[in-house]
């Protein structure tokens, strides 16, 4: 009887050890389902995040071209206006030597009318 007693121990055991395995495979296996939806969603966020910092980027980039491009544009037309400037200088000083030369060749000539 001891020894049948013992056979049905150690079936128990065996059953009971059975039982516990099929619960940690189940475990397992669910362990594994929740870290695979998980790692799909932290892929999934990942991807809305750096589909929202391009376009972030994207947005920071063109305000950055349109401040240069108008930074651009202010220095062109204060450029145009020195420009302009200049050159009405130098046209006012070539009248102002124009007249001086004409006067001069007046002076040489009625100096000669003199003599």
């Amino acid at each position: 009887m001891k020894a049948n007693d013992e056979s049905l121990d150690e079936a128990e055991g065996l059953a009971k050890l059975r039982e516990h395995e099929r619960e940690l495979d189940r475990q397992l296996e669910d362990a594994t389902r929740q870290s695979a939806q998980l790692l799909a969603d932290a892929r999934a966020e990942a991807d809305r995040l750096s589909q929202q910092a391009e376009a972030e980027l994207r947005t920071e980039v063109e305000y950055l071209r349109r401040d240069a491009s108008q930074d651009l544009e202010r220095g062109l037309a204060a450029l145009r206006e020195e420009t302009r400037r200049k050159i009405e200088a130098l046209r006012r000083q070539a009248g102002s030597h124009q007249e001086h030369a004409l006067a001069w060749l007046l002076s040489r000539i009625e100096g000669r009318d003199e003599r």
